[in-house]
């Protein structure tokens, strides 16, 4: 009985590339499918933290738009000082949004230098105030306004490492607060939506990163006409809108459209 030799066939060269070829098709579609379970969890990851920022700056805007303070209620001398033209009548019936904090300027300009003992205690500073800022990116919105408290929590300030403000922070008077909703563009060159409390001075709070589009706008009241409007000043409480709106988009997606009901006292100076 003969024995058959062992062979020493191996693979063809033909053989090894459709191998090789196979193997990197398989490679490839991991890899593919890696990458995209990779960007769809880093998109997902985004989108929450969108949501979480969008979720807290909604309840800050909401709180800052129900806890708005107006111009003190100004006496029958100030009024004759300051609108000599009014002839008593109803400044929500007679005057857009702008009149009062426009008239206060204007009187004030053409006063001089001269102190006028009747208006020496008042603000003549809008008490809401949306309007336009230039930037390097052009103009973009920015709302002012006096709020009873912050309606963003102070950023923590270490002593240690700030003393200085830390010490103005702890002597401010808190009973009333301005500060403004703005844009601040970041080291990175994106834009992000703050809280900047004004006086008294504080530490900027981060609202929401990485904004593409931003718009603000006030409704007037029925009596002024009901229009929205992209500007708008108030100093007395009759002069502030029926409603605020803001219009945000972000980078990874997000598109909000909020209303926000206005709730407006008479308060005191800052």
């Amino acid at each position: 009985m003969k024995r058959g030799r062992p062979s020493n066939r191996g693979f063809t060269l033909l053989e090894m590339l459709l191998a090789v070829t196979l193997s990197s098709l398989v490679v490839l579609a991991t890899m593919s499918m890696l990458m995209m379970i990779y960007r769809s969890e880093k998109r997902l990851g985004s989108v929450a933290t969108d949501n979480e920022d969008l979720a807290i700056t909604q309840e800050i805007i909401r709180r800052a738009m129900q806890s708005l303070i107006a111009a003190p209620p100004l006496s029958d001398e100030q009024m004759d000082e300051l609108f000599p033209d009014a002839n008593g009548e109803s400044l929500e019936e007679e005057s857009t949004p702008a009149d009062v904090a426009t008239g206060l300027i204007e009187n004030e300009e053409e006063a001089g230098n001269a102190p006028d003992p009747l208006l020496a205690e008042v603000d003549t500073r809008p008490r809401f105030d949306l309007h336009f800022v230039p930037s390097e990116a052009g103009m973009i919105p920015r709302l002012e306004i006096v709020t009873f408290t912050s309606p963003a929590p102070s950023s923590t300030i270490n002593a240690e490492e700030d003393p200085l403000g830390a010490l103005v922070v702890l002597l401010q008077d808190t009973s009333a607060v301005r500060g403004a909703f703005e844009l601040v563009q970041m080291s990175d060159g994106t834009w992000s939506l703050q809280w900047v409390p004004l006086e008294p001075w504080g530490y900027p709070t981060l609202l929401i990163k990485d904004v593409q589009y931003i718009e603000w706008e006030a409704l007037q009241r029925r009596s002024q006409g009901g229009e929205w409007q992209s500007v708008f000043s108030s100093y007395l409480d009759v002069q502030y809108p029926e409603a605020v709106r803001l219009i945000l988009w972000t980078s990874n997606g997000s598109k909000i459209d909020w209303l926000f009901k206005v709730e407006v006292i008479p308060g005191e100076a800052l």
